[in-house]
């Protein structure tokens, strides 16, 4: 597609180009000048005599007339005749350089000529190939914009899929917000049971000394006092076995008095009787 319009480009800008050099090298010279071989003369008539002996009945000199006549070059012959045959005679330059120069784009403007001389077949075909090219054309032309309206499609598809996404992502985010605050909150909850722990192992230490302090006091108590009271138990056993042995001494006593006792009542009965 693109290398047939730059085709069909080319050759109109090849076209203009030549008619704006060949009006812009006319001008540059002056008197009447002939189209075909660009040789000058000093009047119309001189140069419509020497046109038709020399250019219209010369089989080797291309037909304007009829071989230009389904192309734009038509146009541009009359427009070059219109312009030779208008007003005011003209001259040739006065320099030889400018006549070099004049002649070298005459010559560039008949191979330019010769090169678009085409017969009526050759441009039956070209209108073909180009008709051919035209329909091509269209043909690309729709499956270009076939092909356009799908990427349109899968462009609002991507277009859709990123905006699901980007809420999607969105959401994500906010979640993984709220479980960030939640595991801050988390974890200064560790870190006050961790406070409270040691606080709670500081005082439970302290109590515990304290015990143990208290427990070590009450032990050495005990012993003191298991101390006394071996002192104790030890006076009591003297006691007790003093007790027996005076309990003993009472009873010789007691038995003693008996006896005595008896003693006595018998010498005092002894004594009544007599």
């Amino acid at each position: 597609m693109n290398t047939l319009k730059s085709f069909v480009r080319n050759i109109s800008e090849r076209t203009e180009d030549r008619k704006v050099s060949s009006t812009t090298e006319v001008q540059n010279v002056e008197g009447f000048l002939c189209p075909q071989c660009m040789n000058p003369f000093e009047s119309a008539e001189a140069l419509h005599f020497h046109f038709n002996n020399d250019h219209i009945n010369n089989d080797d000199t291309p037909n304007i007339s009829m071989d230009y006549g389904d192309l734009e070059d038509e146009s541009l012959d009359s427009r070059d005749k219109q312009s030779i045959y208008s007003e005011g005679s003209l001259q040739f330059p006065k320099t030889p350089s400018e006549s070099d120069k004049l002649n070298g784009s005459v010559s560039d403007f008949s191979l330019s000529q010769s090169k678009l001389h085409l017969s009526k077949d050759e441009c039956s075909r070209c209108i073909d190939l180009t008709q051919e090219h035209a329909s091509q054309l269209t043909a690309l032309e729709t499956k270009v914009e076939s092909m356009n309206q799908d990427l349109s499609r899968k462009n609002k598809e991507i277009d859709d899929q990123k905006h699901q996404l980007s809420q999607e992502v969105s959401y994500l985010k906010e979640i993984i917000q709220s479980k960030s605050d939640e595991i801050i909150v988390l974890k200064e909850s560790v870190e006050d049971l961790k406070d409270n722990k040691n606080e709670f192992v500081q005082s439970e230490s302290a109590k515990l000394s304290e015990l143990s302090k208290k427990l070590e006091e009450t032990q050495s108590l005990y012993g003191s006092q298991s101390k006394e009271l071996n002192v104790l138990k030890k006076k009591y056993e003297d006691a007790k076995l003093e007790k027996e042995q005076l309990t003993c001494v009472n009873f010789e006593k007691e038995k003693k008095e008996s006896s005595l006792e008896k003693n006595y009542i018998g010498i005092k009965i002894t004594s009544y009787s007599i």
